[in-house]
């Protein structure tokens, strides 16, 4: 099993924005990651709760697709910020209005593997009341981001390592996007 490494910032001070930066060793040059990364719809081959990725084109700044989760949320992605080879951030929308930032970046070490990581930010959290940041409720919410995160790295080197498209849930189920059938 790949072996996903994460870190979860907030400050329960201001728990307003929030980051979560998830990392994974792809044993692939950073050229055969960046190649799926950068093609349209691959989160049809790579993400364990996405039933539907399409876009006309996936290329640089101003591209946009949209995608949708096994239990029907869907968003639109819009490219922010493209470096050719290297990463790509994107603006998610949905029905809400909280600002959703995704960084998709991948870099190569010097035996020629990867390290794929994605970097989230969100003010998803904003409307949380204070009394509910409890112990409990921030290991619930590091748990829950952690497998999403996880999940699709490790789809990403399911997909790249194998040549499989990775199946629903095959990292386990995500209570919110993709509930057990």
């Amino acid at each position: 099993m790949a072996f996903c490494e994460c870190e979860f910032n907030f400050d329960l001070s201001n728990p307003l924005w929030v980051t979560l930066n998830t990392s994974l060793k792809i044993n692939a040059s950073r050229k055969d990651v960046w190649k799926v990364m950068a093609t349209t719809g691959h989160l049809e081959k790579v993400h364990p709760f996405c039933k539907l990725h399409t876009s006309k084109k996936f290329q640089g700044v101003g591209d946009q697709d949209f995608f949708v989760f096994y239990n029907n949320k869907e968003f639109n992605r819009i490219v922010i910020d493209w470096k050719d080879g290297e990463s790509f951030t994107l603006d998610l929308f949905d029905e809400t209005n909280y600002k959703q930032i995704v960084i998709f970046k991948v870099v190569e070490d010097v035996s020629g593997k990867s390290l794929m990581s994605i970097r989230f930010e969100t003010n998803s959290f904003k409307d949380v009341p204070e009394s509910k940041w409890d112990e409990n409720y921030i290991k619930k919410v590091i748990s829950n981001h952690k497998h999403y995160f996880s999940s699709v790295l490790r789809g990403f080197n399911h997909f790249i390592t194998t040549g499989e498209v990775v199946k629903r849930n095959q990292f386990g189920i995500h209570q919110e996007y993709s509930p057990k059938v």
